[in-house]
């Protein structure tokens, strides 16, 4: 701080060197009085000025040199503080606005995410219901060709080729066989595991439980149209050591023998809450001869289902004019209603198979016995009809089936 005091006492001790002049912050005057020190000028003339500041008081001492007081420093000091304070505050309040419009931004990206996945999943599902329409009406053209200038085909539908529902499941299928992760990717897969059995509530019907992780998920499932179906998980790195643990459960179920099982039908699960999942029907795995367990299975069980894909037929009348012996060819000839008929056939890929029209209100009747006992041969007595083994068939031209191999049934009282 500069005195009043001390520039008199430099000025007059010191002013030959121009001391002073550099203490009052006056440097050119006391580069002046140095480069004259020698001609005694400066010493007389800082000997006058010291003199002069004695005489001054010190406020009119600091106006002439312009010399603050500390008061005035002070509050310089605090207004200067003050302004560097408001522009700290400034700076952070414009800091957290752009953090605040970063986050926005992000959140609106995420929705946007959010929006373009469920646009391009309804698109997915879009063009899957219009590729399952399309073959629908395809089908339903055709039955409506042959039924109005029925001329019987020789080749009946295969039993999995009847519906919307179908489709969808060849399509997931087809998909699972190829390994498209991308098909299911695009279409939001869920990963789903079995519940524990110690995890289980009493009163729940949940089978499947969501997970997020792929190493832990037993399945994969997608939706399709409004159906949900389910796949091994071929994404695990375990996958290859759990496939055998897929078939033979309440997941899937296995017709025919032999090491090599391919997946013919996917299961159907429903999702009963946030990561909850129902069993409604399970899948199915084909191994040899696959297609026999699950035609025998499905006719003593009566399962109209399964059958309403298959054509009537009965033999024809150029057999029925001939004794039937196992010499003679046994022909059928297909017909219009099942009410018509002795027999059906349905077709497995290449192999088509007769078994007794048990949709024909005759079939309690047992007629189609005596009509042929080649056709099938059967053991015991009674009125409930077991199916052993179906014949075999291969068809002609104008809807005429020739017998291949006989089948085998067995009779049994009721209960």
């Amino acid at each position: 701080m500069v005195r009043r005091n001390s520039a008199a006492a430099l000025a007059i001790l010191l002013g030959s060197f121009g001391i002073h002049k550099f203490y009052l912050g006056e440097v050119f005057l006391g580069v002046l009085y140095l480069l004259f020190f020698w001609t005694y000028i400066p010493t007389i003339i800082g000997i006058i000025e010291g003199i002069y500041y004695c005489s001054l008081s010190e406020d009119e001492f600091r106006q002439k040199f312009n010399i603050p007081t500390v008061q005035n420093k002070v509050s310089q000091y605090l207004a200067n503080n003050s302004s560097e304070n408001a522009a700290l505050k400034q700076n952070n309040q414009k800091l957290n606005y752009l953090e605040q419009t970063i986050q926005k931004l992000e959140r609106e990206l995420q929705t946007l995410k959010s929006k373009n996945r469920e646009l391009s999943s309804i698109i997915i599902s879009q063009q899957d219901s219009i590729a399952g329409i399309k073959e629908a009406q395809s089908q339903i053209f055709t039955q409506i060709s042959v039924q109005t200038s029925f001329q019987p085909t020789a080749q009946p539908k295969n039993i999995f080729d009847h519906s919307i529902e179908n489709y969808s499941a060849r399509t997931v299928v087809t998909a699972f066989l190829n390994k498209d992760e991308t098909f299911f990717r695009e279409r939001g897969m869920v990963l789903l595991t079995p519940i524990p059995k110690k995890e289980r509530k009493s009163n729940s019907k949940a089978d499947l439980m969501q997970v997020l992780d792929i190493p832990k998920a037993a399945f994969i499932t997608v939706q399709i149209n409004q159906e949900h179906f389910a796949v091994p998980n071929f994404l695990s790195p375990h996958y290859k050591d759990l496939e055998s643990l897929y078939s033979g459960t309440k997941m899937f179920k296995v017709y025919g023998s032999g090491e090599e099982l391919a997946l013919k039908k996917p299961a159907k699960v429903k999702q009963t809450d946030d990561n909850s999942w129902q069993i409604q029907e399970s899948g199915l795995y084909f191994g040899q001869n696959a297609e026999f367990e699950m035609l025998v299975e499905a006719f003593n069980e009566k399962n109209q289902t399964f059958f309403d894909s298959a054509y009537p037929v009965t033999i024809s009348q150029s057999t029925l004019s001939t004794q039937i012996n196992k010499d003679e060819i046994i022909q059928f000839d297909q017909v219009e209603t099942h009410r018509d008929a002795e027999f059906m056939i349905v077709k497995f890929d290449k192999q088509c198979f007769l078994v007794p029209d048990f949709l024909s209100p005759y079939y309690g009747q047992l007629t189609w016995l005596d009509m042929g006992k080649d056709i099938f041969r059967c053991d015991g007595q009674g009125a409930i009809v077991s199916l052993i083994k179906p014949a075999e068939v291969k068809g002609e031209k104008d809807g005429i089936w020739t017998l291949i191999k006989p089948g085998n049934c067995r009779l049994t009282e009721s209960t």
